[in-house]
């Protein structure tokens, strides 16, 4: 017997073609998956209400047109990236929530509030009265707060804001279950966000007039604390100021030092006017030349006379000579007039040396008025550094003080141009259908997910799959050939072998039995072959004895002289199949009760002979072991064609084990696709003492779906070439 071999192996190689069928072979796990899914989500479906969603859009103005321009808390949003992000923010705020609902009365509907449902009323049933009872009834009324806060959850829950990162515009949406309400909510959550926008504003505009007017009030009583600190100031130094900001003692100052330059002026002058006087005067008809001499009229018309006289002198000297008293006369009048001249002259003198005095006077008093106002000047100018001072900060107060007048004037008109940063430029629809649940995309979505958990299924199931499904898993896994695959009757023909394998007798599932003939001849080409043939298998429900029965037929139906022995004497199942009920059994022969002939049953439209169990032994084992059987078996090996002993499972009893020695080859038994890997080499442990022939047979065969496998073994053409096999006798 070839060893086991006990390491694991894939079933089939993962190319396209092995995963095709695969998923073909197990299509009806995947239909079935996909079948029940689809039905669930269906009907989830069907239970869930309808919800429409309506949209509104809301552009943010990225220019501002304000008609008065300023700054601070009423200034114009600048737009960006984080203002948007801002302004989505305060869109799905609960602020925002509760304002919309508060002005569409959302907190009196039941959509949004549960607690509304059944009317509001408290129910009264008999079940409700006793839960409460016990503590269990219905909840106690939520306080109002909580009400409203659920209110504005639910509101939240129902409402989408979403910005494509590229424009300012905003698009609002809100779900509901009536799509006129959809709607109705989607424009009012738009228009309350602009009215929030101006409230902001005005609140902003409103404080900045209470807090200027307040900073207005307070720079008054400091301009009117430093207007009349600079008025003390003044009148306690005594200084007064003209309109151009200058002191009457620095304007006296400045007008007595212009008169003393006037004064020193006119002094040197007069100073002048009589040193060339004098100088002129020193000299012999020099005064001529004086200037006062020269515009003095008297002076001129003594001159004038003068100037007669000595022309008339020139013309008496030229006719009468010079002592002519006419002559002498003249003279006379010519000394006298130069006398008067003198005189004239020296009074002339004397004005200047007058006036020189004057001018001397007159500048020595402005020069003590200039000394006596000095001092004032010195003692103003120490008081007038402090006032200085005082009448900047009252400057600066008053500058402060207009400032905030003119900002105050500016706040207090725009409050009447207050305008929001943002407008509708779409508002919302009454949707026509339903946005959720999306029936079809969720059919189509499940009809997708659930073929893919078909799929995870099949391969899962087939990743755990410990079972045989080929003759190449039987010999990697046991080192063991597999003989044949005989497929699965169905449940009619199997009630009735025998009267199946008469009309068929070349169906797929006689040819499979007779190919293990063919391959046992093959195996076995010595003088007397293969003729004890004995049947087992691990476990109960693995077709071994409908398979024996089949085998002797098979091999009756051909020809051949066939003996059946059913040695399974704890729970005999051949004639419970063959539905007979002998008079006399293997148990009776064994024990010494019948003889070979008594206990051998013949069937007369087979050929086939039978050796059935019907009592039972007390040591079964040494019953099978005894001389008795060997007898049996001698006697039918030299009379038969071919013996066919159904044994016990090797798992359950080692009658199996004691029967084998007797026989020339071992079929092993193994369920298609049922019986477990661990099972078969569990029991093969029991043959690895045993030197013989060993083969496995794959019962029970699913023909349809080890085709769909495309595994390219026997089993998976007997149904594609149908026209190979007659399925009826002609």
């Amino acid at each position: 017997m070839n060893k086991p071999n006990n390491t694991p192996s894939l079933t089939a190689d993962l190319d396209l073609p092995s995963v095709l069928n695969l998923l073909w072979a197990r299509r009806d796990i995947i239909i079935g998956i996909v079948a029940s899914c689809t039905l669930i989500a269906i009907l989830v479906l069907l239970q869930q209400k309808s919800l429409y969603t309506a949209n509104t859009t809301v552009m943010l103005i990225t220019r501002q047109s304000q008609i008065i321009d300023f700054q601070a808390a009423i200034s114009g949003v600048k737009i960006d990236e984080s203002t948007v992000r801002s302004e989505i923010a305060v869109m799905s705020s609960n602020a925002m929530a509760h304002r919309v609902a508060k002005s569409l009365n959302l907190f009196q509907d039941e959509e949004f509030n549960p607690s509304l449902e059944n009317g509001g009323k408290e129910t009264t049933s008999f079940i409700s009265k006793g839960l409460s009872l016990i503590g269990l009834g219905s909840k106690k009324a939520l306080p109002e707060n909580l009400i409203e806060s659920k209110v504005v959850k639910n509101l939240l829950s129902r409402f989408d804001v979403y910005n494509d990162g590229k424009s300012y515009a905003i698009r609002i949406g809100v779900t509901s279950e009536s799509p006129e309400k959809a709607a109705r909510i989607a424009n009012e959550w738009a228009n309350q966000y602009l009215t929030d926008q101006l409230e902001v504003k005005f609140e902003a505009t409103e404080r900045a007039n209470k807090w200027l007017s307040k900073r207005l009030e307070e720079l008054k009583q400091k301009i009117i604390i430093a207007d009349n600190a600079v008025a003390e100031a003044r009148e306690k130094g005594n200084i007064v100021e003209s309109k151009d900001g200058e002191t009457l003692t620095s304007r006296q100052l400045t007008e007595l030092n212009t008169q003393l330059v006037l004064a020193q002026s006119e002094r040197a002058q007069a100073e002048a006017r009589l040193r060339q006087a004098r100088q002129l005067v020193s000299k012999k008809g020099g005064y001529e030349s004086v200037a006062e001499v020269v515009s003095s009229q008297l002076i001129q018309r003594l001159r004038e006379q003068e100037a007669d006289l000595v022309r008339q002198e020139a013309d008496l000297t030229s006719r009468y000579g010079e002592r002519h008293p006419d002559l002498i006369n003249i003279r006379n009048q010519i000394r006298d007039l130069r006398g008067k001249i003198t005189e004239e002259v020296g009074r002339i003198i004397s004005s200047l040396a007058n006036e020189v005095e004057v001018a001397r006077a007159r500048e020595g008093a402005i020069q003590a008025n200039v000394s006596k106002i000095e001092g004032k000047v010195v003692t103003n100018n120490r008081a007038q550094i402090q006032i200085s001072q005082l009448v900047r900060d009252a400057e600066s107060n008053h500058m402060l003080y207009e400032s905030f007048l003119e900002s105050f004037k500016k706040t207090f008109s725009q409050d009447n141009f207050q305008q929001a940063d943002a407008r509708i430029i779409a508002t919302a629809d009454v949707p026509i259908n339903p946005s959720k649940p999306k029936k079809k995309l969720i059919v189509i979505a499940v009809l997708f997910l659930s073929f893919v958990l078909g799929v995870f299924v099949v391969f899962l199931l087939e990743l755990l799959n410990n079972t045989f499904r080929t003759p190449l898993e039987v010999e990697k896994i046991l080192g063991l050939k597999t003989l044949a695959m005989v497929p699965r009757l169905s449940k009619t023909d199997a009630k009735k072998p025998l009267a199946y394998l008469r009309e068929n007798i070349t169906a797929p599932y006689a040819e499979s039995i007779r190919a293990i003939f063919t391959a046992l001849q093959l195996q076995n080409k010595g003088e007397n072959g293969v003729k004890t043939i004995l049947v087992t298998s691990s476990e109960p429900s693995e077709g071994k004895t409908f398979f024996s029965v089949s085998l002797a037929n098979v091999a009756a139906l051909g020809g051949k002289k066939v003996l059946l022995i059913d040695a399974d004497l704890r729970r005999p199942r051949v004639a419970q199949m063959l539905k007979v009920k002998p008079t006399k059994c293997l148990s009776d022969y064994l024990n010494g009760n019948a003889s070979i002939k008594e206990i051998i049953y013949k069937d007369v439209d087979m050929s086939t002979e039978y050796c059935l169990a019907h009592g039972k032994v007390d040591v079964p084992q040494n019953a099978l072991g005894s001389t008795e059987m060997r007898k049996l078996l001698e006697m039918a090996k030299s009379y038969y064609d071919y013996i066919i002993i159904d044994s016990p499972p090797v798992l359950a009893v080692s009658d199996a084990l004691v029967l084998a020695p007797q026989a020339d080859h071992v079929l092993y038994a193994i369920r298609y696709d049922r019986t477990s890997r661990r099972t078969v080499r569990s029991a093969m442990r029991s043959f690895s003492a045993l030197d013989m022939p060993l083969n496995v047979v794959l019962t029970a065969v699913n023909v349809t779906r080890h085709a769909r496998y495309g595994y390219g073994d026997n089993a998976a053409y007997y149904g594609k070439y149908g026209d190979y096999y007659a399925n009826k006798r002609s």
